[in-house]
């Protein structure tokens, strides 16, 4: 194997993971930390729904996901099935494969919401609620996620390797989700969307704090062993 060939095989592994890799979120920090195994850490792998495939907000606090039949916001309800006055977060693949990353957080009910220190992506989705405003090289935004139908959605959206952030909730209020709501950390196993850990929310409130990190593809680690290979073999022959 020449040097061009490691080259070429080399840079096909290179665009195969940009393709392919699932860019999980890892979440950690989580307090309170909750019952859940590994309790204040999470690693959501994304689910794989080709959604939030319109123009993401990037200021104000107005509902540009829309509820009804085939909508984003139909697709996402029906892959967690949320109970009312709980909270789900979850990862997903939106399809977009340069920057396929989105955090979503679904209620069943109104939440108070702050979104801090974010630096990447390109905006939010949400049915309205949480007003967002550019922040240094990311985005920051404070409200409550609204429910219409009884379920709400706020999700920051585009989110390249190493985008970095926090967030917070709070509950209570009329029509909003308890003050010890349950907050159930989703992660993708390949079929479906299941819980991963959870943690309650105490004195109506929790946060964390969250990464998009890369995790290798299968193809591109395959190439990277034949790229390995290829320079034993050369090795090899020279002796």
């Amino acid at each position: 194997m020449n040097g061009r060939i490691i080259g070429v095989v080399a840079a096909a592994s290179l665009a195969l993971a940009s393709v392919a890799s699932a860019n999980p979120i890892q979440l950690s920090r989580i307090t309170p930390p909750g019952a859940g195994n590994p309790g204040s850490t999470a690693l959501l792998r994304p689910a794989p729904l080709a959604v939030f495939g319109g123009a993401p907000a990037t200021s104000g606090s107005a509902n540009n996901l829309p509820a009804g039949p085939g909508t984003d916001f139909a697709t996402l309800v029906a892959a967690v099935n949320p109970a009312a006055g709980q909270v789900y977060v979850f990862a997903v693949a939106t399809g977009n494969i340069l920057q396929p990353t989105a955090l979503v957080v679904m209620t069943g009910g109104a939440l108070q919401t702050t979104l801090s220190n974010t630096y990447g992506g390109t905006g939010v989705f949400q049915t309205g609620g949480v007003n967002v405003n550019p922040s240094g090289s990311g985005y920051s935004g404070f409200g409550s996620i609204l429910a219409p139908n009884g379920t709400g959605i706020f999700a920051f959206v585009g989110m390249p390797y190493l985008t970095d952030g926090g967030m917070a909730f709070s509950g209570g209020g009329a029509g909003g989700v308890p003050l010890n709501a349950f907050v159930n950390f989703l992660t993708w196993d390949g079929t479906a969307l299941v819980e991963h850990s959870d943690a309650q929310m105490s004195g109506g409130s929790l946060n964390f704090v969250f990464q998009v990190v890369p995790v290798p593809a299968p193809a591109a680690l395959a190439g990277l062993g034949l790229i390995g290979a290829g320079l034993l073999r050369r090795r090899m022959s020279k002796h």
